[in-house]
């Protein structure tokens, strides 16, 4: 800076030398026209000498900087990598619940299919016989085998309420073991003859019915019944109910 103040005054004092000089030379209206114009083409001179200017324009070369290059382009990838992290954080429960609703609907699909192959028949349980019925032994070990030939000996015998005992007593047993008829220990005499309807031929749910009417009408109504109609049910038991009878048609 002092370097160019010094060149500054040495230059306007070389002018105001010039200045000078040329007034004692040339005529004053001369000298007048001659100061005005040294002086403006000194100061000119002056103001383009590059060393006397006071600003200055300076070009320098300079590498190119590849680190920061780089640190955009890393930036770039890593703005974009945060971005995708904020998303998934603010999706994760979204994400969450839908896993867990595919994995309930996965898991009832393969209950589904274990539990569909899987078929449940229960088993018939076979109700026990009974072995009485209203006080009544049906037991087939306490019957004699010729049931309807032994309730006609003790008709003949006169006694007759344990001759309607014994056909009754054996045609209880027959229903049960020989067609396996529901009956139970409380199973009453209409009972027997509403569950034994549908498992006997029409021939055999006839005498079934008499042989009852007559039981019933000889205990509850103390009526004796005829001679024939007893021996005719004596006769007509084993030709009904055989010893070694199969389950009728219409028996399941």
């Amino acid at each position: 800076m002092r370097s160019r103040i010094r060149a500054i005054g040495l230059a306007l004092a070389l002018a105001w030398i010039t200045c000078a000089f040329a007034a004692l030379v040339l005529p004053s209206p001369a000298i007048a026209a001659l100061e005005e114009t040294e002086i403006l083409d000194a100061l000119d001179k002056v103001s383009e000498d590059p060393n006397l200017s006071p600003e200055r324009k300076i070009r320098t070369l300079r590498w190119l900087d590849d680190r920061k290059q780089s640190e955009r382009r890393k930036s770039g990838w890593i703005s974009w990598l945060e971005g995708l992290f904020q998303w998934i954080g603010g999706a994760s429960r979204l994400l969450l619940w839908i896993a867990i609703v595919i994995l309930v609907a996965l898991l009832a699909v393969f209950l589904k299919r274990v539990f569909s192959g899987i078929s449940y028949t229960p088993q018939a349980q076979t109700p026990q016989a009974p072995t009485h019925v209203q006080e009544m032994d049906i037991r087939p070990e306490s019957l004699p085998d010729d049931i309807g030939g032994a309730a006609l000996r003790l008709w003949e015998q006169n006694e007759h309420r344990a001759a309607l005992a014994l056909l009754y007593r054996g045609l209880l047993s027959r229903l049960v073991h020989s067609h396996a008829v529901p009956i139970r220990e409380s199973t009453t005499e209409a009972d027997c003859l509403t569950l034994a309807a549908p498992r006997l031929r029409a021939d055999i749910t006839e005498y079934t019915t008499q042989l009852v009417r007559v039981w019933q009408h000889a205990v509850y109504g103390a009526r004796k019944p005829a001679e024939s109609e007893v021996r005719a049910l004596c006769v007509g038991f084993n030709r009904n109910f055989p010893l070694a009878a199969q389950p009728a048609e219409g028996a399941s």
